[in-house]
């Protein structure tokens, strides 16, 4: 069983996601790893809860929008403005703000993206990823385990460094939804192949 289980987390593919993180340090990391072990879940980091509720929005029209698309159009315009409103009169930039949409390659166990910089190994950071077009949230911590210089990838002369991160703290109820995400990706990308063929 444990075997299966392995095998169903290691499914990796490649996709779009919107993404945040942020590096917390070390000590930060070890108190949130004992909170856990005594039962006390991860603390949500400023602006996870803003993005939470703004992506529990977004996933409910995405549903209503399979049954009532005019309906679910007309509210997703609503929020936007209501989004757009409530910025503007706290001044301050959304927590959106601080998502970017990235190629990643993706699977139960980690994650790996392109980035303009490089990490050290063990470095520990935050994640906020949201997988499109469904929603889903997932805030989970990840563990640098590689990062290797890629020459001009980005811009001409510019380096970039593809960063591998494992999964240090994550719900298994997150690393469910990034399984099924990559399984419907991964039978997505067979079925087109097939209907190309």
């Amino acid at each position: 069983m444990a075997l299966e289980s392995n095998r169903r987390e290691a499914v990796r593919v490649m996709d779009r996601v919107l993404i945040s993180f942020d590096s917390i340090a070390k000590d930060e990391f070890q108190a949130i790893l004992e909170d856990y072990e005594r039962g006390i879940l991860p603390s949500r980091r400023e602006g996870a809860y803003e993005i939470e509720a703004f992506i529990g929005t977004q996933n409910a029209l995405q549903r209503m929008r399979e049954r009532e698309e005019d309906l679910a159009d007309f509210l997703q315009h609503l929020d936007t403005k209501i989004n757009m409103l409530l910025s503007k009169l706290q001044g301050q930039p959304s927590p959106m703000d601080g998502l970017t949409l990235i190629e990643v390659s993706l699977s139960g166990t980690g994650i790996s993206l392109t980035l303009d910089r490089s990490y050290k190994l063990n470095d520990i950071f935050a994640l906020n990823i949201v997988l499109l077009p469904n929603y889903a949230y997932i805030h989970c911590f990840g563990r640098v385990v590689g990062c290797d210089e890629q020459k001009g990838r980005l811009e001409a002369d510019k380096s970039s460094y593809r960063v591998a991160l494992e999964f240090a703290l994550i719900m298994e109820d997150d690393r469910e939804k990034l399984m099924q995400h990559s399984f419907k990706l991964q039978s997505m990308f067979l079925r087109n192949r097939r209907q190309i063929d």
